[in-house]
């Protein structure tokens, strides 16, 4: 996967470079520390993915993102030390909205994402296999400035909270929800459980149990997430599992 990194940070673009750098299969095609560059930098490298950060000299990182914007344009990850930009993020389409301090597995999950992300375009446009009516899946409503658009339930991977949203996290994107982890307990089924007073988890996502840290319990997800589990929840979470099984 190409990608083009941005940040006007020094500190931050290097940091980004060196945890790149660690990933098989990622080819660093170029960096920039602007809007302009950065979307002269996008439309001659042409990347499959552009991670940015928002506030930066020129058109921020929104800006960017919706100037690169097109059906076979580049994925994008946007960064921000804050999270009162996650809202404008999502209504650009990025894939995913990481906050700083970066953290090496959350990045690894947007990059994950990218990748499938590209994969399902590609096979989207080879052929066309839309979901018959009698498969229709039961789904989580996202309102957007558009109207929102519906997340089957069957492709949710993990929720997670982000102050006062949710953040909903299939295998190709992330979707931006205005609501409470208690509001998601009412809505939710019971084979996406809450495991953590900041998580819900999809049972048939659920690939092990990791090992113990610190002595709190850690599921690990098809998506490479490795998610806590809370005391209070480690039983029925245990139980849940074992009833999957049978």
């Amino acid at each position: 996967m190409r990608v083009l990194l941005v940040d006007d940070e020094p500190l931050a673009l290097r940091g980004l470079v060196r945890a790149i750098s660690t990933m098989p299969g990622i080819a660093l095609i170029g960096t920039a520390a602007d809007g302009d560059d950065a979307i002269a930098k996008a439309r001659q490298l042409a990347p499959d993915l552009v991670i940015l950060d928002v506030e930066m000299p020129g058109p921020n990182g929104l800006a960017v993102a919706t100037a690169l914007h097109r059906i076979d344009g580049p994925e994008i990850v946007i960064l921000s030390a804050f999270d009162r930009y996650a809202a404008d993020a999502f209504a650009v389409e990025a894939i995913d909205y990481l906050l700083k301090p970066l953290r090496p597995d959350r990045l690894r999950q947007a990059i994950d994402r990218a990748r499938r992300r590209r994969a399902e375009k590609a096979a989207m446009r080879s052929v066309v296999s839309p979901r018959a009516p009698d498969m229709a899946a039961a789904c989580l409503h996202v309102p957007d400035r558009h109207g929102g658009h519906d997340v089957p339930l069957d492709e949710i991977v993990w929720i997670e909270a982000a102050r006062d949203y949710a953040l909903v996290h299939t295998a190709t994107r992330s979707h931006l929800l205005r609501t409470t982890m208690a509001d998601l307990t009412a809505s939710l089924p019971a084979t996406i459980p809450r495991v953590h007073r900041s998580a819900f988890v999809s049972l048939a996502h659920v690939e092990r149990w990791a090992p113990p840290q610190k002595g709190v319990y850690r599921l690990v997800l098809s998506d490479r997430a490795v998610i806590p589990v809370g005391p209070t929840y480690v039983a029925d979470v245990r139980a849940a599992l074992r009833a999957l099984d049978r």
